[in-house]
């Protein structure tokens, strides 16, 4: 009696471990992990009105720049800079990227200046001359190492790192060995152009402008939060373009026989 008490307990037992099994499968098993993969795939196709979700940005939500720069690297990276040394080879394509970036970012007489302080900082002057001449004389060519992060590199690398094409990098060495350490300044800075607008010009378009608005101009309703001095303001119709505005007031110009000015 005792002996069938003992096997149904242990055939209760059995039974139990073999639910608990059924029920927690052992996830460390491969062949489960395996099986468990392949029914969540199932799932997901079951699913095809599902939205994908991915982290990566496509190629058409890039802007052209971002395209024509990573363009550019991938020349250049596949051609190399041209010196023995294979400078290029020290730094990633991540990190040119984002050290390109970095000085694009900020304002160009920012770039010369940081450009002509590591210049600076690594010219040295010519030493005595080798010649056969009786008399040394001490030579006044100034040569530039280019160095980047301990490393020294070539020209082209540098160039590259920094954003910088030939005829730039020539002229600002040019300013940097006529004015030291001085933001270049634009020959026609302060300089009026010729094409600027005269008084009367200036005149002759703002009063087409206010004619136009009291003609056209659409009026606020009321009060907007936020907005001062409502009564003022005057919109354009829906229906109205300022390419539009500005034909009229070339059309204008043309009937007045004055000179055809942008406004």
């Amino acid at each position: 009696m005792e002996e069938e008490v003992v096997e149904e307990w242990k055939e209760e037992e059995k039974e139990t471990k073999d639910c608990d099994e059924d029920i927690n499968p052992p996830l460390f098993d491969p062949e489960v992990a395996v099986e468990l993969q392949v029914s969540d795939l199932d799932l997901e196709s079951a699913m095809p009105d599902a939205p994908a979700t991915s982290t990566t940005h496509s190629c058409d939500d890039m802007r052209k720049e971002d395209l024509q720069e990573e363009e550019e690297l991938s020349k250049f990276f596949e051609h190399g800079c041209g010196c023995s040394d294979n400078c290029y080879a020290l730094f990633s394509h991540s990190y040119i990227k984002t050290y390109r970036c970095d000085i694009q970012a900020i304002a160009k007489p920012v770039q010369e200046i940081a450009i002509m302080s590591q210049m600076a900082a690594t010219s040295t002057m010519g030493g005595l001359s080798t010649g056969n001449h009786r008399r040394q004389k001490e030579g006044k060519r100034q040569f530039f190492t280019f160095m980047h992060q301990g490393h020294k590199i070539c020209r082209v690398t540098f160039l590259k790192l920094h954003a910088c094409g030939k005829s730039r990098f020539e002229e600002v060495i040019k300013n940097y060995r006529m004015n030291g350490l001085i933001p270049r300044v634009h020959g026609n800075a302060g300089k009026t152009p010729n094409h600027a607008l005269t008084y009367d010009d200036i005149l002759r378009v703002v009063a087409f402008i206010r004619n136009y608005a009291e003609v056209h101009g659409i009026s606020l309703p009321g009060r907007i939060p936020g907005m001062k001095s409502y009564e003022n303001k005057k919109f354009l119709p829906c229906s109205t373009s300022k390419r539009q505005v500005y034909l009229e007031y070339a059309e204008s110009c043309e009937g007045l026989y004055v000179m055809l000015t942008l406004c």
